[in-house]
This record gives structure tokens, C-alpha cells and sequence, in this order.
């Protein structure tokens, strides 16, 4: 897992968030203003590195903010927002159009130092695993108190096709990955976080749609981003 950005933006800090590789890509201090936006793409060439150097953290803080505890003090902490979908293929001409000069004026307007990873993760059948693993275990005890021999086949027959729900959704969390993308924002302080945080999530408006994910999720997608074996 890897993102891309700019070597002037890597040694604008000497904080350790340099740019890594691929799927993900950052926007770091703001640059000089050019005519000419190919030349600056062919100036900025991507410096490599494994994403365990892009956001290398200690701790998640043990409040209801559950932020990053950046591994050098001097980076102080990181949030990640998840960036909601907009199913834009769907939308009309003047739609799509409002929402790309939402996001021109977000990338104006917003914070300086963040990133945004663009990276597959399993999808979540948990739900569906749980109830069909209960219903399992209802039908099994229902099974286990009849006598009846047509009953019996009825449910043995409901048994099995719950077991190969139960193996489908199995193979679905394994085999099927959902695109996400995720804003990482930074803070030297947890005070400063907030305000980042919360200005955001303002300035993205209708255009950049950003929610706060669970410690579960935040937890998830550290593991992967911080796993070296994963698959870009």
C-alpha cells in the first residue's frame, strides 16, 4: 500500500510523513502558483517509500476522539475521515459540475497538510453472518425437539441452505473488496485536531461528504495500511 506525492512536500517538514507509493496521494504545504499545471506534475516527481513510513503512529488516544498518536512527538496526532460516496455517474450535468467546484474550493480553502488514501478493504458481511448464523442455531434447536419425520426433512433442508449462506458470505468478505476513501488529517495538539477536524468537515460541504469512522474501523485500517505484504 503506497501513496504519491512530491519530495519538496517530504522534506518541507522533517516530521518522517514523507510520500510513499500507488493507490494513495497527498497534498502537503502549498505550493507556488504556475501557468502551466503539466510542468509542475513533471517537476514533482513521486519520491517511493512503504507506507509504514507515511503514517508510522504508537497509540490511539483512550477518549471519545480516538485520535492517532503519532510516533514522533513532534508530529502530535492524525485523524482519519472516511469520504462518503456521491454516486456521481448518476447525477446531472449541472450536479456533477457543483460538486466538482465544491471540491476545487475544499482543496482552496482546506488544510494544508493532509492526505488522501484510496485503498481496497474487505467487504463487511458481519451482519449478515451474524444472522444467519442465528437463525442456524434456531432452526437446529427447533430440529433437535421434533419428531415429526416430514418436519425433520423441512428442516434439515432450511439447515442446509442457511449453511451455504453462511459459506457464501464467507467467501464474499474473502474474494470481494470495496474501494474506500479516507482523509488523514494532522494536528500538532489535540486541540488543534478538533479545530481541523471540524473545519473540514464545514469546508467540505455537499462536495466532499466526510464522516468520522469507529475505533474498529480506525483500527482496521491502520493494520492494512501499516502491513507491508499487503496487496496494492
Amino acid at each position: 500500500m503506497a501513496i504519491s506525492g512530491s519530495k519538496q512536500q517530504a522534506n518541507s517538514k522533517g516530521s518522517g510523513r514523507r510520500s510513499p507509493l500507488v493507490r494513495l496521494f497527498g497534498r502537503g504545504k502549498k505550493q507556488a502558483a504556475t501557468n502551466d499545471p503539466a510542468q509542475t506534475n513533471r517537476d514533482e516527481m513521486p519520491n517511493y517509500a512503504p507506507m509504514i513510513d507515511y503514517l508510522p503512529y504508537k497509540s490511539i488516544t483512550n477518549d471519545r476522539y480516538h485520535f492517532i498518536v503519532l510516533k514522533d512527538k513532534e508530529d502530535g496526532y492524525a485523524e482519519i475521515l472516511s469520504i462518503r460516496g456521491q454516486g456521481i455517474n448518476s447525477m446531472s450535468y449541472r450536479e456533477q459540475e457543483n460538486i466538482v467546484n465544491g471540491f476545487v474550493n475544499f482543496l482552496k480553502t482546506a488544510l494544508e497538510d493532509m492526505k488522501v488514501i484510496i485503498s481496497p478493504f474487505p467487504a463487511d458481511t458481519s451482519k449478515q453472518l451474524e444472522h444467519s448464523t442465528k437463525m442456524y442455531n434456531l432452526v437446529n434447536q427447533e430440529l433437535a425437539q421434533t419428531q415429526d419425520p416430514r418436519k425433520r426433512r423441512q428442516l434439515r433442508t432450511r439447515l442446509r441452505y442457511i449453511n451455504d449462506q453462511i459459506h457464501m458470505n464467507g467467501e464474499v468478505e474473502d474474494q470481494l473488496f470495496n474501494e474506500e476513501y479516507l482523509l488523514v488529517i494532522f494536528g500538532r495538539h489535540q486541540k488543534d485536531l478538533i479545530n481541523n477536524r471540524e473545519n473540514a468537515i464545514r469546508w467540505g460541504g455537499n462536495a466532499l461528504i466526510l464522516e468520522p469512522i469507529s475505533l474498529e474501523r480506525k483500527q482496521a485500517v491502520l493494520a492494512r495500511i501499516n502491513n507491508l505484504n499487503t496487496e496494492k
